[in-house]
């Protein structure tokens, strides 16, 4: 969790300098119990809730659970760099991954963030082959949520 919040602090300061920057993180939602996936997985997300929990600002509960793992905002214009260190250590687990898939109602996402600042460096977004097949294995889809400011 501290190495959560040490790079969300680092990708807010980026912001706040005005400089093009990106993170990458593996999602997974559906009907479980986040504890559940954690163990199975044994890893620890830097993100979590569960079915029922009150949102924030108390709007609500939500009717879906969320289990967020492998955060990377070490930003370098070289995108598909962060997406291999973002699922390293779920690729060994691939087969607890579709266990899991078979298991509960869940769908697993590859969550790419670029936030660019006009007239600066972009990054270059792509997917290499050991991305692909960790997507194919898993039916893992690949979420671009793109911000570009002026």
């Amino acid at each position: 969790m501290i190495k959560y919040l040490e790079q969300l602090f680092k990708h807010h300061q980026k912001k706040r300098n005005s400089k093009t920057s990106c993170y990458t993180y593996f999602r997974m939602v559906g009907d479980f119990k986040s504890e559940n996936i954690s163990t199975m997985l044994s890893l620890t997300p830097f993100k979590t809730f569960d079915i029922g929990e009150v949102r924030r600002g108390g709007r609500g509960k939500y009717d879906f659970a969320l289990w967020s793992y492998g955060y990377n905002a070490d930003y370098t214009a070289d995108v598909g760099e962060q997406l291999l260190d973002t699922i390293k250590d779920l690729e060994k687990r691939i087969d607890i991954l579709n266990e899991i898939r078979k298991k509960y109602d869940v769908a697993f996402f590859l969550e790419i963030v670029p936030e660019m600042i006009v007239d600066d460096t972009h990054p270059a977004i792509y997917f290499d082959e050991k991305i692909i097949e960790f997507c194919y294995l898993t039916k893992t889809g690949i979420d671009i949520d793109m911000y570009i400011y002026k």
